[in-house]
């Protein structure tokens, strides 16, 4: 759950592992400012390679004993079947201290 940078590196660490990945993201687009134009497109060509299923604008639904529900976006549910979801957020800073 989670694309972007985070989503990316935990993808590759598991592929190279041996295990079957899907990549999902609320966003429009899986790539992120932080990683060079080059190297994203290698890296998503490699995921390809590999079998990385990538979706972007989906909506998470709920978390099951099956897997993971999502609404793709063009408006269809569907369950992923998942041994384990990996819930990846955006680094955001925590401003709570310097707003106290």
């Amino acid at each position: 759950m989670g694309g972007g940078l985070q989503g990316c590196e935990v993808a590759e660490f598991l592929v190279k592992r041996g295990r079957q990945v899907t990549i999902l993201d609320t966003t429009s687009t899986l790539e992120d400012e932080r990683l060079a134009k080059v190297r994203t497109q290698r890296l998503f060509a490699w995921f390809t390679k590999k079998g990385v299923n990538m979706m972007t604008g989906v909506k998470y639904e709920e978390i099951t004993n099956e897997g993971l529900t999502i609404t793709t976006k063009d408006g269809r549910w569907h369950t992923l079947k998942a041994d384990s979801i990996i819930p990846i957020t955006p680094w955001l800073p925590d401003t709570a201290l310097l707003k106290a």
